[in-house]
């Protein structure tokens, strides 16, 4: 849980979080999901809305499989205030190289988890998309 205002906890949480679109083990992955993500929490970006977190669960294994051996990073400092959460990311190939850049605005639930997620980004490559 989080405590409100704490940023080693915040930092955790979002931690946490890119870990599990990171995770390729769907059971690691989901234990990732279950500590960070309200079970009916909402996540919403400029291709999907997606309720849930067995529906995010879901939706993080077809972009793997889209994206093979790409990882997601933490590109700034994160910013919360109140219930809020704001957080720079970008999303690198297996060789580095970035795929897409993007920011997260997050609301936590009462217990500190996310609620509800609204990310934009930039228009990714299409996989095997020369980057230079």
């Amino acid at each position: 849980m989080v405590r409100r205002g704490n940023t080693t906890d915040i930092d955790r949480l979002v931690s946490q979080y890119l870990a599990a679109w990171n995770e390729t083990d769907s059971a690691a992955q989901l234990r990732h999901l279950h500590a960070t993500w309200s079970e009916a929490g909402v996540f919403v970006d400029p291709l999907v809305r997606i309720v849930g977190r067995d529906a995010l669960h879901q939706h993080i294994a077809r972009c793997q499989a889209s994206y093979p051996g790409s990882r997601f990073v933490l590109t700034g400092k994160i910013a919360h205030h109140h219930d809020q959460i704001h957080f720079s990311w970008a999303l690198l190939d297996a060789q580095a190289r970035e795929l897409v850049a993007g920011r997260d605005f997050v609301e936590l639930d009462e217990l500190g988890r996310i609620h509800r997620l609204v990310a934009f980004f930039n228009a990714p490559a299409r996989p095997g998309q020369d980057q230079r």
